[in-house]
Order: structure tokens, then sequence, then C-alpha cells
């Protein structure tokens, strides 16, 4: 499972899709690592009961924006999740 984020500072908005095109609509407040620590960020993503449903599948990770980056990726590579940015 793949999961795609688009953030704003706000929202983060995720699509979580399968390999049989499954697709999970998630909304989450805004994320940014320059403002929001691991801590933070994790606890933000531990509220939400569907990323948490899903957390054991998703295996790449695609964040919208490369600055912001930093956090996030700390937060999710300690489970051996690929990360890459779409910028």
């Amino acid at each position: 499972m793949i999961a795609i984020i688009y953030s704003g500072s706000r929202y983060a908005n995720w699509k979580l899709a399968g390999k049989i095109n499954e697709v999970v609509d998630v909304r989450t407040n805004g994320i940014n690592p320059f403002f929001n620590d691991e801590k933070f960020i994790l606890q933000l993503l531990n509220k939400n009961s569907k990323l948490i449903n899903y957390a054991e599948q998703i295996k790449k990770i695609y964040f919208d924006n490369r600055t912001q980056f930093g956090s996030l990726g700390e937060a999710f590579m300690c489970r051996g999740v690929e990360l890459d940015t779409t910028k």
C-alpha cells in the first residue's frame, strides 16, 4: 500500500492505495515539520483511526513538499517505510 500526502498549513489530505486500486481518503491537521516536531506529528497520526488501521500496510509514502520532509520522514523510516517526494 502507498500513501500520497498533500499537506498545507491547515489540513493534510491522504490517499491510501493498495494493489487492487483500493483508495482510502483521510484528512488530518496540516503537517509542517518546520513548526511541528516528530513527537507532535506522531501524536497527530496516532489520533486518526483510519491511519492506525492501515499503518502496517503502508510501504511507501509520497509527500508533496521536499522542504517539509524532515521529521515526517524520521517518524516513518523507523518502521522501514520508503519515503519519496513528488517535487
